[in-house]
């Protein structure tokens, strides 16, 4: 990770349980990440080593929204929770993905009103965030609710697909929304299918030209 860190090239980390998800920052190397995509459950752990506070776990996400009248408020209210919790991974990762199973899925990151949905990649356009942000920097989130009515076949892989697609664009250059697009549209085909990464999955096949609408989560909102 530091090579990676001294030669500008990013480094992804996804969490493969909650054991494990604190493992970086436990040995000393969680400011080397430059991104993390973790679920909620995995992120809570690793909120929890750095004592920054406590999260709901996924059994409480997945009661949100079996009541109509109160889905929306629930879920910004777990929104603004993750953003206001886990912002301060932010002073060293340029951004996270945080899944949020049957909700979707939410990128922090650390942007002006300007550059909410500028591309992630390359790291070199960042700068330090000192130097780019200053007054005017801000700790958002950039909420992207799932589809309504999913075809589910099974779950399998559907998180590392969609992961994978996001992480496609960002290679590309491409707007923060534009890879929640590819990423969405590639969790859908592995959700749609048995096996955990389905032949139909390709670049070529991903909606690159749709960005996703997403909502803005801030902190004092």
């Amino acid at each position: 990770m530091l090579l990676c860190c001294l030669s500008l090239f990013a480094v992804w980390y996804e969490p493969t349980d909650i054991d494990k998800a604190s493992k970086p920052w436990v040995g000393g190397r969680g400011h080397l990440l430059s991104f993390a995509s973790p679920n909620l459950n995995e992120l809570r752990s690793i909120c929890t080593y750095l004592d920054l506070g406590k999260l709901m776990d996924s059994k409480a996400v997945a009661a949100v929204g079996k009541n109509s009248s109160e889905e929306e408020n629930k879920t910004q209210q777990l929104l603004k929770t993750v953003l206001t919790t886990a912002a301060p991974l932010l002073t060293s990762l340029h951004a996270l993905m945080v899944t949020l199973g049957p909700l979707g899925f939410m990128i922090l990151r650390q942007a002006t009103s300007s550059t909410l949905d500028s591309p992630l990649l390359p790291l070199t356009q960042m700068g330090t965030q000192e130097e780019t942000c200053e007054e005017e920097c801000m700790c958002v989130g950039l909420y992207y609710p799932a589809p309504r009515s999913p075809d589910i076949v099974s779950v399998s892989g559907a998180g590392d697909c969609l992961a994978a697609g996001f992480i496609t664009g960002m290679l590309e250059g491409r707007s923060v929304s534009e890879c929640a697009s590819g990423g969405q549209a590639a969790a859908q085909l592995s959700l749609a299918a048995s096996p955990a990464v389905p032949a139909s999955l390709t670049p070529a096949v991903l909606p690159w030209h749709h960005p996703l609408p997403y909502t803005l989560i801030r902190k004092d909102s």
